[in-house]
């Protein structure tokens, strides 16, 4: 919650504060994705993943921004594991982050494997 009061006293001094006041909750995240196994194709050495981004509120009507994530859906991977972020400020200057990993896995080949 964020409330601005602005007090002036007018007497032989012109005086006048301004007292905000916050509720200290940071924005609440929805749909933070899970960890994100690929399999590459099997020539390759990288995957492209796609996912739905997260998206945070504040509960106390706060303007949300989502600041520089560190990837997009539909970005390549190498093989390996890369953690992503999504970081969300509010106008009071609270925080809130969303991580999750991105695992590409090589495709397994077997041009002689049976059915069992």
């Amino acid at each position: 919650m964020y409330h601005q009061i602005i007090h002036t006293i007018y007497d032989h001094c012109f005086s006048s504060f301004i007292v905000v006041l916050t509720d200290g909750t940071p924005p609440e995240i929805s749909n933070c994705p899970g960890d994100i196994p690929q399999n590459a194709p099997p020539d390759g050495n990288s995957v492209v993943v796609w996912w739905f981004e997260p998206t945070a509120t504040s509960a106390g009507g706060a303007i949300v921004t989502l600041q520089d994530p560190s990837h997009r859906p539909g970005d390549k991977f190498e093989i390996g594991t890369t953690t992503v972020n999504y970081i969300f400020l509010d106008s009071i200057g609270l925080r809130s982050t969303c991580s999750f990993r991105i695992t590409g896995k090589l495709a397994i080949i077997c041009g002689s494997c049976r059915n069992f």
